[in-house]
């Protein structure tokens, strides 16, 4: 199975991801071990299977 170690601003903030969904602004990220870890105004910016990373950044204000 392929874990996901997510990178926001250059900087490793979770592994072992095996699910993400986008729901009301969030992103739902969900591990290995079904904990479910929640991230605001962030963005998917890569998904990388051969490397197993996903990369997210702040989303930038409107206005």
């Amino acid at each position: 199975m392929c874990e996901f170690k997510v990178l926001l601003d250059g900087k490793v903030v979770l592994t072992d991801i095996v699910y993400v969904r986008a729901k009301n602004g969030k992103l739902l990220l969900k591990d290995v071990l079904g904990i479910v870890r929640e991230l605001d105004d962030c963005e998917i910016v890569e998904v990388d299977v051969p490397n197993e990373r996903l990369v997210l950044r702040y989303k930038v204000s409107e206005g």
